[in-house]
C-alpha cells in the first residue's frame, strides 16, 4: 500500500515540471522558430512530461490543445524538421528526451544513507525543491548555485544594457530575493521579450508590461 501510495506521489510530481534549460533559447535550432513554433514546441515538451516523455498522436492532441488538425500537423512537421521533436511510431518524441530528463537522485537518498550510519530517523522531503540535485561541472564538483545565478544572468542581459550587466542585476536584487529575480529573467526568456531590462523590471514591479517590451505568442 505504502509502495503504490509512494508511486503516485512521485507520478503527481513528475507531472508538473521538467528540465528547461536556460540557454535553449540561444540554440539556433530554437533561436530560428517562429513565436507560434516556440509556442508549440514547449506545449509538446509539457505534454511529454505528462506521459513520460511520450506525445501522442495528432489525432489526440488536437483536442488536447484545441486546434485545428491541419494547422497543428503543420506545426509539428516544422518541428520535427528542425530536430526538436522525433516522430515514432504512434505518436512523437521530444528530441533527446531521455538525455536531458534524467531521473537524478534525491536528497532524501543521500540522507537516509547518511543518518543509517547514525541509526537517525529521516523525515521525507515535501517538496519538489528537496528532490533536485545540481549537475556536476567537468570536475565533479557541484556548481556553485550563486556563481552559476550571476553568470547566466550577466550573459543574457549583456546585450540589452549599456556596461556591466551585474549593476542592473545588483539593483534588482536589493529587497528581493535572489529566487524572485531568477523567476523574472526565467519568465522574460521564455516570453522572449525584445527587451529584457524592462519586461524584468515590470515583472519584478508587479505592474503592467509595456506591448513593445516583449513579443507575446500567437
Amino acid at each position: 500500500m505504502g509502495g503504490h501510495a509512494n508511486h503516485l506521489r512521485e507520478a503527481a510530481m513528475s507531472a508538473r515540471w521538467f528540465r528547461f534549460y536556460a540557454d535553449a533559447m540561444r540554440h539556433p535550432k530554437v533561436a530560428r522558430l517562429t513565436d507560434a513554433q516556440f509556442r508549440l514546441w514547449v506545449e509538446m515538451l509539457s505534454v511529454a512530461a505528462e506521459n513520460g516523455g511520450h506525445i501522442p498522436p495528432a489525432d489526440d492532441l488536437k483536442h488536447m490543445l484545441k486546434r485545428r488538425l491541419d494547422h497543428l500537423l503543420r506545426g509539428l512537421d516544422d518541428l520535427i524538421r528542425a530536430s526538436l521533436i522525433d516522430p515514432l511510431e504512434h505518436g512523437y518524441e521530444p528530441h533527446g528526451w531521455k538525455k536531458r530528463q534524467y531521473k537524478s537522485g534525491t536528497s532524501t537518498d543521500r540522507v537516509r544513507k547518511h543518518r543509517t550510519k547514525r541509526n537517525v530517523s529521516e523525515t521525507p522531503p515535501d517538496t519538489e525543491a528537496d528532490t533536485e540535485v545540481p549537475i556536476p561541472n567537468g570536475i565533479g564538483a557541484a556548481p556553485d548555485a550563486d556563481a552559476q545565478f550571476w553568470a547566466n544572468a550577466k550573459a543574457y542581459l549583456a546585450p540589452f544594457v549599456k556596461g556591466d550587466p551585474g549593476a542592473r542585476i545588483g539593483k534588482w536584487c536589493k529587497g528581493r530575493t535572489q529566487g524572485e529575480v531568477a523567476a523574472a529573467i526565467t519568465s522574460s526568456q521564455v516570453a522572449r521579450a525584445v527587451d529584457p531590462p524592462t519586461y524584468i523590471e515590470a515583472t519584478l514591479r508587479g505592474g503592467a508590461r509595456s506591448e513593445d517590451s516583449f513579443t507575446g505568442f500567437c
